[in-house]
Protein backbone atom coordinates (compact mmCIF):
# COMPACT_ATOMS: atom_id res chain seq x y z
CA UNK A 1 0.00 0.00 0.00
CA UNK A 2 2.81 2.42 0.90
CA UNK A 3 4.69 1.67 -2.34
CA UNK A 4 1.63 2.39 -4.47
CA UNK A 5 1.10 5.58 -2.52
CA UNK A 6 4.69 6.72 -3.18
CA UNK A 7 4.32 5.96 -6.89
CA UNK A 8 1.22 8.14 -7.05
CA UNK A 9 3.10 10.91 -5.22
CA UNK A 10 5.92 10.84 -7.78
CA UNK A 11 3.39 10.92 -10.61
CA UNK A 12 1.72 13.99 -9.16
CA UNK A 13 5.10 15.71 -8.65
CA UNK A 14 6.11 15.08 -12.24
CA UNK A 15 2.78 16.34 -13.58
CA UNK A 16 3.00 19.68 -11.71
CA UNK A 17 3.47 22.51 -14.21
CA UNK A 18 6.92 24.11 -14.28
CA UNK A 19 5.59 27.50 -13.27
CA UNK A 20 4.18 25.92 -10.09
CA UNK A 21 7.22 23.82 -9.22
CA UNK A 22 8.36 26.03 -6.34
CA UNK A 23 9.05 25.37 -2.71
CA UNK A 24 5.60 26.32 -1.55
CA UNK A 25 3.99 23.86 -3.95
CA UNK A 26 6.40 21.19 -2.90
CA UNK A 27 5.66 21.98 0.71
CA UNK A 28 1.98 21.59 0.28
CA UNK A 29 2.51 18.42 -1.70
CA UNK A 30 4.61 16.88 1.03
CA UNK A 31 2.11 17.99 3.64
CA UNK A 32 -0.65 16.36 1.65
CA UNK A 33 1.39 13.19 1.48
CA UNK A 34 1.73 13.19 5.21
CA UNK A 35 -1.98 13.75 5.62
CA UNK A 36 -2.79 10.76 3.44
CA UNK A 37 -0.33 8.62 5.29
CA UNK A 38 -2.03 9.55 8.52
CA UNK A 39 -5.32 8.52 6.99
CA UNK A 40 -4.16 4.91 7.01
CA UNK A 41 -3.65 5.15 10.74
CA UNK A 42 -6.93 6.76 11.76
CA UNK A 43 -7.64 6.48 15.40
CA UNK A 44 -10.96 5.21 16.46
CA UNK A 45 -12.90 8.44 16.77
CA UNK A 46 -16.63 8.55 17.35
CA UNK A 47 -17.20 10.65 14.21
CA UNK A 48 -15.08 11.26 11.12
CA UNK A 49 -15.64 14.52 9.23
CA UNK A 50 -13.93 15.45 5.99
CA UNK A 51 -13.49 19.05 4.90
CA UNK A 52 -11.86 20.79 1.91
CA UNK A 53 -9.22 23.46 1.94
CA UNK A 54 -10.77 26.96 2.03
CA UNK A 55 -14.09 25.38 2.83
CA UNK A 56 -16.23 25.59 5.94
CA UNK A 57 -17.17 22.87 8.42
CA UNK A 58 -19.35 22.55 11.54
CA UNK A 59 -18.49 19.98 14.19
CA UNK A 60 -21.38 18.89 16.40
CA UNK A 61 -21.20 17.01 19.67
CA UNK A 62 -23.18 13.90 20.52
CA UNK A 63 -24.93 12.94 23.79
CA UNK A 64 -25.75 16.49 24.78
CA UNK A 65 -28.08 17.45 27.60
CA UNK A 66 -31.32 19.26 26.87
CA UNK A 67 -29.91 22.68 27.70
CA UNK A 68 -26.28 23.56 27.05
CA UNK A 69 -25.02 26.81 28.47
CA UNK A 70 -21.49 26.60 27.12
CA UNK A 71 -19.38 24.06 25.21
CA UNK A 72 -15.61 23.76 25.47
CA UNK A 73 -13.62 22.42 22.49
CA UNK A 74 -10.09 21.03 22.53
CA UNK A 75 -7.78 19.83 19.74
CA UNK A 76 -5.27 16.98 19.74
CA UNK A 77 -5.40 16.54 23.48
CA UNK A 78 -4.20 20.08 24.26
CA UNK A 79 -5.88 21.28 27.44
CA UNK A 80 -6.15 24.85 26.15
CA UNK A 81 -9.60 25.57 24.69
CA UNK A 82 -9.55 26.38 20.99
CA UNK A 83 -11.70 29.47 21.35
CA UNK A 84 -9.20 30.99 23.75
CA UNK A 85 -6.50 31.03 21.04
CA UNK A 86 -8.13 34.04 19.39
CA UNK A 87 -8.50 32.52 15.87
CA UNK A 88 -11.21 34.55 14.11
CA UNK A 89 -12.03 31.64 11.78
CA UNK A 90 -13.29 29.57 14.72
CA UNK A 91 -16.59 30.31 16.46
CA UNK A 92 -19.29 28.62 18.54
CA UNK A 93 -22.72 28.01 17.00
CA UNK A 94 -25.81 27.54 19.18
CA UNK A 95 -23.57 27.43 22.23
CA UNK A 96 -22.46 23.87 21.31
CA UNK A 97 -21.23 23.30 17.71
CA UNK A 98 -17.77 24.38 16.53
CA UNK A 99 -17.59 26.19 13.18
CA UNK A 100 -14.33 26.57 11.27
CA UNK A 101 -14.17 28.79 8.19
CA UNK A 102 -11.49 28.96 5.50
CA UNK A 103 -10.13 25.55 6.38
CA UNK A 104 -6.37 25.00 6.31
CA UNK A 105 -4.48 21.77 6.20
CA UNK A 106 -3.32 22.60 9.72
CA UNK A 107 -6.93 22.34 10.96
CA UNK A 108 -6.84 18.58 10.50
CA UNK A 109 -6.80 16.65 13.75
CA UNK A 110 -8.86 15.21 16.59
CA UNK A 111 -11.36 17.54 18.22
CA UNK A 112 -12.91 16.91 21.61
CA UNK A 113 -16.01 18.58 22.98
CA UNK A 114 -17.09 18.78 26.59
CA UNK A 115 -19.85 20.64 28.33
CA UNK A 116 -18.52 23.34 30.61
CA UNK A 117 -18.75 22.26 34.25
CA UNK A 118 -20.18 18.90 33.24
CA UNK A 119 -20.70 16.38 36.02
CA UNK A 120 -19.32 13.47 33.94
CA UNK A 121 -15.94 12.92 32.35
CA UNK A 122 -17.43 11.74 29.06
CA UNK A 123 -16.02 13.54 26.08
CA UNK A 124 -17.09 13.29 22.43
CA UNK A 125 -14.22 12.97 19.95
CA UNK A 126 -14.44 14.00 16.30
CA UNK A 127 -11.72 13.48 13.74
CA UNK A 128 -11.43 16.15 11.07
CA UNK A 129 -9.72 15.31 7.78
CA UNK A 130 -8.80 18.07 5.34
CA UNK A 131 -8.51 17.36 1.63
CA UNK A 132 -7.22 19.44 -1.27
CA UNK A 133 -8.41 18.79 -4.81
CA UNK A 134 -4.93 19.05 -6.28
CA UNK A 135 -3.02 17.48 -3.43
CA UNK A 136 -5.48 14.66 -2.64
CA UNK A 137 -4.15 11.23 -3.24
CA UNK A 138 -7.11 8.83 -3.37
CA UNK A 139 -8.30 6.08 -5.63
CA UNK A 140 -11.73 4.76 -6.37
CA UNK A 141 -14.06 3.47 -5.77
CA UNK A 142 -13.56 1.43 -8.93
CA UNK A 143 -14.54 -1.98 -10.25
CA UNK A 144 -17.65 -2.25 -8.12
CA UNK A 145 -19.34 -5.62 -8.52
CA UNK A 146 -22.73 -6.51 -6.99
CA UNK A 147 -24.21 -10.02 -7.10
CA UNK A 148 -27.40 -11.70 -5.83
CA UNK A 149 -27.66 -15.47 -5.76
CA UNK A 150 -29.33 -17.78 -6.45
CA UNK A 151 -31.01 -15.92 -9.30
CA UNK A 152 -31.78 -16.36 -12.97
CA UNK A 153 -30.93 -13.53 -15.36
CA UNK A 154 -33.17 -12.45 -18.22
CA UNK A 155 -31.66 -11.24 -21.53
CA UNK A 156 -32.06 -7.61 -20.39
CA UNK A 157 -30.11 -8.30 -17.17
CA UNK A 158 -33.06 -8.42 -14.81
CA UNK A 159 -32.69 -11.03 -12.10
CA UNK A 160 -35.45 -13.50 -11.22
CA UNK A 161 -35.69 -15.01 -7.75
CA UNK A 162 -38.32 -17.27 -6.24
CA UNK A 163 -40.58 -16.30 -3.39
CA UNK A 164 -39.54 -17.93 -0.12
CA UNK A 165 -35.96 -18.60 -1.25
CA UNK A 166 -32.80 -17.72 0.69
CA UNK A 167 -30.65 -15.09 -1.04
CA UNK A 168 -27.07 -13.91 -0.59
CA UNK A 169 -26.18 -10.29 -1.40
CA UNK A 170 -22.52 -9.41 -1.92
CA UNK A 171 -20.60 -6.44 -3.32
CA UNK A 172 -16.90 -5.56 -3.72
CA UNK A 173 -15.05 -2.40 -4.71
CA UNK A 174 -11.49 -1.15 -5.11
CA UNK A 175 -10.89 2.11 -3.28
CA UNK A 176 -8.20 3.98 -1.41
CA UNK A 177 -8.89 4.72 1.38
CA UNK A 178 -11.42 2.06 2.46
CA UNK A 179 -14.85 3.13 1.16
CA UNK A 180 -18.13 3.29 2.94
CA UNK A 181 -20.40 0.66 1.31
CA UNK A 182 -24.15 0.22 1.65
CA UNK A 183 -26.90 -1.99 0.19
CA UNK A 184 -30.15 -0.12 -0.40
CA UNK A 185 -33.53 -1.25 -1.74
CA UNK A 186 -36.07 0.88 -3.57
CA UNK A 187 -39.50 0.06 -5.01
CA UNK A 188 -41.31 2.03 -7.69
CA UNK A 189 -43.87 3.34 -5.21
CA UNK A 190 -41.40 4.17 -2.41
CA UNK A 191 -40.40 7.78 -1.91
CA UNK A 192 -37.08 6.96 -0.27
CA UNK A 193 -34.78 3.92 -0.36
CA UNK A 194 -34.55 1.39 2.44
CA UNK A 195 -31.14 0.75 3.98
CA UNK A 196 -30.41 -2.98 4.17
CA UNK A 197 -26.77 -3.13 5.30
CA UNK A 198 -23.68 -0.86 5.56
CA UNK A 199 -20.01 -1.25 6.44
CA UNK A 200 -16.65 0.57 6.01
CA UNK A 201 -14.85 -2.02 3.91
CA UNK A 202 -13.96 -2.96 0.37
CA UNK A 203 -16.59 -5.72 0.46
CA UNK A 204 -20.06 -6.06 1.90
CA UNK A 205 -22.37 -9.08 2.11
CA UNK A 206 -25.48 -10.22 3.95
CA UNK A 207 -28.19 -12.85 3.64
CA UNK A 208 -31.98 -12.65 3.35
CA UNK A 209 -34.11 -15.67 4.26
CA UNK A 210 -37.63 -16.43 3.04
CA UNK A 211 -37.71 -13.83 0.28
CA UNK A 212 -41.10 -12.04 0.44
CA UNK A 213 -43.07 -11.12 -2.66
CA UNK A 214 -43.14 -7.40 -1.83
CA UNK A 215 -39.34 -7.18 -1.94
CA UNK A 216 -39.42 -6.80 -5.69
CA UNK A 217 -37.58 -3.74 -6.99
CA UNK A 218 -34.13 -2.27 -7.46
CA UNK A 219 -31.22 -3.32 -5.23
CA UNK A 220 -28.18 -1.02 -5.31
CA UNK A 221 -24.69 -1.32 -3.89
CA UNK A 222 -23.13 2.09 -3.26
CA UNK A 223 -19.43 2.60 -2.49
CA UNK A 224 -18.22 6.06 -1.43
CA UNK A 225 -14.69 7.28 -0.92
CA UNK A 226 -14.78 9.19 2.35
CA UNK A 227 -11.86 11.35 1.30
CA UNK A 228 -12.88 12.39 -2.18
CA UNK A 229 -16.61 11.89 -1.64
CA UNK A 230 -16.67 10.05 -4.93
CA UNK A 231 -19.44 7.44 -5.32
CA UNK A 232 -19.96 4.45 -7.51
CA UNK A 233 -23.20 2.48 -7.70
CA UNK A 234 -24.14 -0.92 -9.08
CA UNK A 235 -27.89 -1.57 -9.36
CA UNK A 236 -29.76 -4.80 -9.99
CA UNK A 237 -33.44 -5.09 -10.80
CA UNK A 238 -35.00 -8.08 -9.06
CA UNK A 239 -38.33 -9.74 -9.87
CA UNK A 240 -39.87 -12.12 -7.35
CA UNK A 241 -41.71 -14.98 -9.05
CA UNK A 242 -44.33 -17.16 -7.36
CA UNK A 243 -46.99 -19.48 -8.82
CA UNK A 244 -50.71 -19.48 -7.98
CA UNK A 245 -51.57 -21.53 -4.91
CA UNK A 246 -54.51 -23.42 -6.45
CA UNK A 247 -55.18 -25.11 -9.78
CA UNK A 248 -57.04 -23.34 -12.59
CA UNK A 249 -60.84 -23.07 -12.43
CA UNK A 250 -62.91 -23.16 -15.61
CA UNK A 251 -66.60 -22.99 -16.48
CA UNK A 252 -69.00 -22.19 -19.32
CA UNK A 253 -71.46 -19.30 -19.60
CA UNK A 254 -74.15 -18.58 -22.13
CA UNK A 255 -73.32 -15.55 -24.24
CA UNK A 256 -75.43 -12.52 -23.39
CA UNK A 257 -75.18 -11.20 -26.94
CA UNK A 258 -76.15 -13.52 -29.77
CA UNK A 259 -75.95 -17.29 -29.73
CA UNK A 260 -73.09 -19.38 -28.43
CA UNK A 261 -71.22 -19.58 -25.15
CA UNK A 262 -68.08 -18.38 -23.41
CA UNK A 263 -65.46 -20.75 -22.03
CA UNK A 264 -63.72 -19.07 -19.09
CA UNK A 265 -60.48 -20.24 -17.47
CA UNK A 266 -59.16 -18.40 -14.41
CA UNK A 267 -55.83 -18.94 -12.63
CA UNK A 268 -55.05 -15.86 -10.48
CA UNK A 269 -52.66 -15.39 -7.58
CA UNK A 270 -49.27 -15.73 -9.28
CA UNK A 271 -46.52 -13.51 -10.68
CA UNK A 272 -45.95 -13.06 -13.51
CA UNK A 273 -49.15 -13.93 -15.34
CA UNK A 274 -49.37 -17.61 -16.30
CA UNK A 275 -49.87 -19.04 -19.76
CA UNK A 276 -53.39 -20.47 -20.30
CA UNK A 277 -54.43 -22.69 -23.19
CA UNK A 278 -57.94 -23.78 -24.22
CA UNK A 279 -58.15 -26.97 -26.26
CA UNK A 280 -60.57 -29.77 -27.14
CA UNK A 281 -60.52 -32.75 -24.78
CA UNK A 282 -61.57 -35.93 -26.53
CA UNK A 283 -61.24 -37.63 -29.90
CA UNK A 284 -64.90 -37.96 -30.81
CA UNK A 285 -65.33 -34.31 -31.78
CA UNK A 286 -63.65 -32.10 -34.31
CA UNK A 287 -61.19 -29.68 -32.61
CA UNK A 288 -62.54 -26.17 -32.74
CA UNK A 289 -60.21 -24.20 -30.42
CA UNK A 290 -56.50 -24.07 -29.58
CA UNK A 291 -55.70 -20.72 -27.97
CA UNK A 292 -52.69 -19.87 -25.75
CA UNK A 293 -52.27 -16.45 -24.08
CA UNK A 294 -50.23 -15.07 -21.19
CA UNK A 295 -53.02 -14.04 -18.82
CA UNK A 296 -54.62 -15.11 -15.56
CA UNK A 297 -58.10 -15.26 -17.15
CA UNK A 298 -58.66 -16.62 -20.67
CA UNK A 299 -62.10 -16.33 -22.31
CA UNK A 300 -62.99 -17.81 -25.70
CA UNK A 301 -66.33 -17.63 -27.50
CA UNK A 302 -67.83 -20.61 -29.35
CA UNK A 303 -70.80 -20.59 -31.72
CA UNK A 304 -73.78 -22.84 -31.00
CA UNK A 305 -73.75 -24.75 -34.34
CA UNK A 306 -70.32 -26.15 -33.42
CA UNK A 307 -71.41 -27.46 -30.02
CA UNK A 308 -72.78 -30.88 -29.09
CA UNK A 309 -74.10 -32.55 -25.98
CA UNK A 310 -71.27 -34.21 -24.04
CA UNK A 311 -68.47 -32.23 -25.69
CA UNK A 312 -65.44 -31.63 -23.42
CA UNK A 313 -62.85 -28.86 -23.34
CA UNK A 314 -59.64 -28.57 -21.29
CA UNK A 315 -57.75 -25.54 -19.97
CA UNK A 316 -54.00 -26.05 -19.39
CA UNK A 317 -51.97 -23.65 -17.23
CA UNK A 318 -48.18 -23.19 -17.02
CA UNK A 319 -46.11 -20.82 -14.87
CA UNK A 320 -42.44 -19.81 -14.79
CA UNK A 321 -42.18 -20.56 -11.07
CA UNK A 322 -43.87 -23.97 -11.31
CA UNK A 323 -42.39 -27.28 -12.29
CA UNK A 324 -43.39 -28.03 -15.88
CA UNK A 325 -43.96 -31.67 -14.98
CA UNK A 326 -46.79 -30.70 -12.63
CA UNK A 327 -49.90 -30.38 -14.78
CA UNK A 328 -52.34 -27.63 -13.87
CA UNK A 329 -55.61 -28.15 -15.73
CA UNK A 330 -59.40 -28.11 -15.52
CA UNK A 331 -62.13 -29.43 -17.83
CA UNK A 332 -65.61 -28.38 -18.93
CA UNK A 333 -68.27 -30.77 -20.28
CA UNK A 334 -71.24 -29.32 -22.16
CA UNK A 335 -74.61 -30.95 -21.38
CA UNK A 336 -78.28 -30.39 -22.18
CA UNK A 337 -80.68 -29.47 -19.37
CA UNK A 338 -82.79 -32.17 -17.67
CA UNK A 339 -86.29 -31.21 -16.44
CA UNK A 340 -88.30 -32.61 -13.53
CA UNK A 341 -91.85 -31.71 -12.44
CA UNK A 342 -95.29 -33.12 -11.55
CA UNK A 343 -97.08 -33.87 -14.84
CA UNK A 344 -100.60 -33.37 -13.38
CA UNK A 345 -101.85 -30.61 -11.13
CA UNK A 346 -105.35 -29.75 -9.82
CA UNK A 347 -106.76 -26.41 -8.82
CA UNK A 348 -110.18 -25.36 -7.51
CA UNK A 349 -111.87 -22.44 -9.16
CA UNK A 350 -110.93 -19.18 -7.45
CA UNK A 351 -107.95 -20.61 -5.61
CA UNK A 352 -104.19 -20.56 -6.31
CA UNK A 353 -101.96 -23.37 -7.54
CA UNK A 354 -98.16 -23.65 -7.73
CA UNK A 355 -96.31 -25.32 -10.59
CA UNK A 356 -92.65 -26.15 -10.03
CA UNK A 357 -90.03 -27.01 -12.64
CA UNK A 358 -86.54 -28.16 -11.63
CA UNK A 359 -83.56 -28.10 -14.00
CA UNK A 360 -80.44 -30.19 -13.45
CA UNK A 361 -77.35 -31.22 -15.37
CA UNK A 362 -77.26 -28.15 -17.61
CA UNK A 363 -73.82 -26.80 -18.54
CA UNK A 364 -73.83 -23.93 -19.23
CA UNK A 365 -76.72 -22.93 -17.00
CA UNK A 366 -80.08 -22.94 -18.74
CA UNK A 367 -82.55 -20.10 -19.04
CA UNK A 368 -85.99 -21.17 -17.73
CA UNK A 369 -89.23 -19.79 -19.18
CA UNK A 370 -92.94 -20.73 -18.87
CA UNK A 371 -95.20 -21.11 -21.88
CA UNK A 372 -99.01 -21.42 -22.16
CA UNK A 373 -100.61 -23.64 -24.77
CA UNK A 374 -103.99 -22.08 -25.60
CA UNK A 375 -105.86 -23.20 -28.71
CA UNK A 376 -102.66 -24.57 -30.28
CA UNK A 377 -100.99 -21.19 -29.82
CA UNK A 378 -97.96 -21.11 -27.54
CA UNK A 379 -97.36 -17.88 -25.65
CA UNK A 380 -94.65 -17.03 -23.13
CA UNK A 381 -95.97 -16.26 -19.66
CA UNK A 382 -94.83 -12.92 -18.28
CA UNK A 383 -94.75 -11.78 -14.69
CA UNK A 384 -98.14 -10.26 -13.84
CA UNK A 385 -100.91 -10.18 -11.27
CA UNK A 386 -102.29 -13.40 -12.73
CA UNK A 387 -98.98 -15.24 -12.93
CA UNK A 388 -96.20 -14.88 -10.37
CA UNK A 389 -92.78 -16.38 -11.23
CA UNK A 390 -89.91 -16.96 -8.80
CA UNK A 391 -86.78 -18.73 -10.01
CA UNK A 392 -83.03 -19.17 -9.80
CA UNK A 393 -80.57 -21.08 -11.95
CA UNK A 394 -82.04 -24.46 -11.06
CA UNK A 395 -85.70 -24.09 -9.98
CA UNK A 396 -88.59 -22.05 -11.36
CA UNK A 397 -91.91 -21.74 -9.52
CA UNK A 398 -95.04 -20.48 -11.30
CA UNK A 399 -98.01 -19.49 -9.15
CA UNK A 400 -101.35 -19.21 -10.93
CA UNK A 401 -103.58 -16.76 -9.07
CA UNK A 402 -107.39 -17.15 -8.95
CA UNK A 403 -107.71 -20.29 -11.08
CA UNK A 404 -110.23 -20.11 -13.90
CA UNK A 405 -111.52 -23.12 -15.82
CA UNK A 406 -111.75 -21.20 -19.07
CA UNK A 407 -108.38 -19.48 -18.91
CA UNK A 408 -106.11 -21.80 -16.93
CA UNK A 409 -107.17 -25.38 -17.58
CA UNK A 410 -104.82 -27.05 -20.03
CA UNK A 411 -101.09 -27.41 -20.68
CA UNK A 412 -98.38 -25.29 -19.10
CA UNK A 413 -94.92 -25.76 -20.64
CA UNK A 414 -91.65 -25.46 -18.72
CA UNK A 415 -88.87 -24.61 -21.19
CA UNK A 416 -85.13 -24.74 -20.40
CA UNK A 417 -82.63 -23.53 -23.00
CA UNK A 418 -78.84 -23.21 -23.08
CA UNK A 419 -76.27 -22.95 -25.86
CA UNK A 420 -76.41 -26.71 -26.46
CA UNK A 421 -80.16 -27.07 -27.00
CA UNK A 422 -83.72 -26.79 -25.67
CA UNK A 423 -85.76 -29.07 -23.41
CA UNK A 424 -89.52 -28.76 -22.69
CA UNK A 425 -91.84 -30.42 -20.17
CA UNK A 426 -95.67 -30.33 -20.28
CA UNK A 427 -97.73 -29.96 -17.11
CA UNK A 428 -101.52 -30.47 -17.29
CA UNK A 429 -103.61 -28.31 -14.98
CA UNK A 430 -107.17 -29.39 -14.13
CA UNK A 431 -109.51 -26.77 -12.72
CA UNK A 432 -112.49 -28.13 -10.66
CA UNK A 433 -115.61 -26.30 -9.58
CA UNK A 434 -116.32 -26.54 -5.82
CA UNK A 435 -120.02 -27.72 -6.38
CA UNK A 436 -118.96 -30.84 -8.19
CA UNK A 437 -117.16 -32.19 -5.18
CA UNK A 438 -120.41 -32.55 -3.16
CA UNK A 439 -122.01 -34.84 -5.75
CA UNK A 440 -118.84 -36.90 -6.01
CA UNK A 441 -118.69 -37.42 -2.26
CA UNK A 442 -122.39 -38.37 -2.01
CA UNK A 443 -122.05 -40.77 -4.91
CA UNK A 444 -119.06 -42.45 -3.32
CA UNK A 445 -120.87 -42.84 0.03
CA UNK A 446 -123.97 -44.34 -1.63
CA UNK A 447 -121.85 -46.70 -3.67
CA UNK A 448 -120.06 -47.84 -0.53
CA UNK A 449 -123.33 -48.49 1.33
CA UNK A 450 -124.75 -50.39 -1.66
CA UNK A 451 -121.71 -52.66 -1.80
CA UNK A 452 -121.87 -53.32 1.95
CA UNK A 453 -125.60 -54.20 1.70
CA UNK A 454 -125.10 -56.58 -1.20
CA UNK A 455 -122.28 -58.40 0.53
CA UNK A 456 -124.28 -58.76 3.77
CA UNK A 457 -127.36 -60.03 1.92
CA UNK A 458 -125.39 -62.67 0.06
CA UNK A 459 -123.76 -63.93 3.25
CA UNK A 460 -127.07 -64.19 5.13
CA UNK A 461 -128.86 -65.80 2.20
CA UNK A 462 -126.42 -68.62 1.74
CA UNK A 463 -125.75 -69.22 5.47
CA UNK A 464 -128.75 -68.19 7.61
CA UNK A 465 -127.39 -70.03 10.63
CA UNK A 466 -124.05 -68.19 10.58
CA UNK A 467 -124.93 -66.24 13.66
CA UNK A 468 -126.42 -69.31 15.45
CA UNK A 469 -123.38 -71.46 14.70
CA UNK A 470 -121.10 -68.81 15.92
CA UNK A 471 -122.89 -68.36 19.24
CA UNK A 472 -120.30 -68.72 21.94
CA UNK A 473 -122.94 -69.29 24.68
CA UNK A 474 -123.71 -72.82 23.52
CA UNK A 475 -122.52 -75.64 25.76
CA UNK A 476 -119.50 -77.47 24.33
CA UNK A 477 -121.23 -80.88 24.63
CA UNK A 478 -124.48 -79.97 22.99
CA UNK A 479 -125.41 -81.95 19.88
CA UNK A 480 -127.42 -80.99 16.84
CA UNK A 481 -129.96 -83.15 14.95
CA UNK A 482 -130.66 -82.55 11.32
CA UNK A 483 -134.15 -83.53 10.15
CA UNK A 484 -134.68 -83.92 6.42
CA UNK A 485 -138.28 -83.43 5.28
CA UNK A 486 -139.78 -83.55 1.84
CA UNK A 487 -141.28 -80.34 0.63
CA UNK A 488 -144.75 -81.88 0.38
CA UNK A 489 -144.62 -83.05 3.96
CA UNK A 490 -143.11 -79.77 5.25
CA UNK A 491 -146.51 -78.43 6.17
CA UNK A 492 -147.45 -81.55 8.13
CA UNK A 493 -144.14 -81.41 9.96
CA UNK A 494 -144.78 -77.88 11.03
CA UNK A 495 -148.14 -78.97 12.48
CA UNK A 496 -146.50 -81.70 14.49
CA UNK A 497 -143.87 -79.42 15.92
CA UNK A 498 -146.41 -76.79 16.78
CA UNK A 499 -148.94 -79.03 18.55
CA UNK A 500 -149.89 -77.34 21.77
CA UNK A 501 -151.13 -80.47 23.54
CA UNK A 502 -148.11 -82.60 22.68
CA UNK A 503 -145.45 -83.57 25.16
CA UNK A 504 -142.14 -85.11 24.16
CA UNK A 505 -138.90 -86.00 25.80
CA UNK A 506 -135.48 -86.53 24.28
CA UNK A 507 -133.25 -89.43 25.24
CA UNK A 508 -129.71 -89.39 23.91
CA UNK A 509 -126.98 -92.02 24.06
CA UNK A 510 -123.42 -92.05 22.70
CA UNK A 511 -121.99 -95.09 20.99
CA UNK A 512 -118.52 -95.04 19.45
CA UNK A 513 -118.53 -91.24 19.30
CA UNK A 514 -122.03 -91.14 17.69
CA UNK A 515 -124.79 -89.38 19.53
CA UNK A 516 -128.22 -90.99 19.06
CA UNK A 517 -131.39 -89.02 19.70
CA UNK A 518 -134.72 -90.68 20.21
CA UNK A 519 -137.94 -88.72 20.36
CA UNK A 520 -140.68 -90.02 22.62
CA UNK A 521 -144.17 -88.63 22.35
CA UNK A 522 -146.47 -89.01 25.31
CA UNK A 523 -149.37 -88.14 23.13
CA UNK A 524 -149.47 -89.02 19.52
CA UNK A 525 -150.03 -85.91 17.54
CA UNK A 526 -152.85 -85.74 15.19
CA UNK A 527 -151.97 -86.73 11.67
CA UNK A 528 -148.75 -88.44 12.71
CA UNK A 529 -147.33 -90.59 9.95
CA UNK A 530 -145.27 -93.56 10.91
CA UNK A 531 -143.16 -93.16 7.81
CA UNK A 532 -141.95 -89.79 9.05
CA UNK A 533 -139.96 -91.55 11.74
CA UNK A 534 -138.06 -93.58 9.16
CA UNK A 535 -137.15 -90.42 7.21
CA UNK A 536 -135.19 -89.02 10.13
CA UNK A 537 -131.42 -89.40 9.84
CA UNK A 538 -128.83 -89.39 12.50
CA UNK A 539 -126.20 -86.65 12.47
CA UNK A 540 -122.75 -87.71 13.45
CA UNK A 541 -121.08 -85.14 15.56
CA UNK A 542 -117.90 -85.15 17.42
CA UNK A 543 -118.03 -84.67 21.17
CA UNK A 544 -116.03 -81.42 20.72
CA UNK A 545 -116.99 -78.71 18.29
CA UNK A 546 -114.74 -77.96 15.36
CA UNK A 547 -112.45 -75.05 15.79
Amino acid sequence: MQYSCLIQILIQVLTVPKERQDCSALHFLIQGICTKLRLTQITRAEVIVIGEVNGSIILSCNNLTESVENMVWFKDGVLIPILSLGDSRISLVNKSSLQIKELHLQDEGNYTCKEDQATTDHKSQIQLLITNTFLSISDGPDDINATISPARALPNGTLIVMKGSKLEFSCTSLSQPVPHMVWIFRTESATSPELLHEVNSTSISFGLSNMPANYQGNYSCVAQNLLSRRKQTSSLQVLVYYPPKLNPVCWAETSQVGSGLHLICSWPGGYPEPYLQWMDDGESFRPIINVTIATDSLVVKLDSPLLQDGQRFKCLGSHSARDKREEAACTVELTLPFLESQPLRTCFVGENVTLMCQVSGANPAANITWLRNISMAVEEIQQSIKYHIVQNSYVSILTVQNCSQDMDEGYFICKAENAIGVKELNIWLTVIKPSNIVGIVIGLVLLFLLVVGIVTTVILYYNPYLYIKGNILRSPGAGDMLVLVDSENEEEMEEVTTAVDSQASDIGSAENGIILHKALYHCTPEGYNIELHSDASLEEENPKPDI
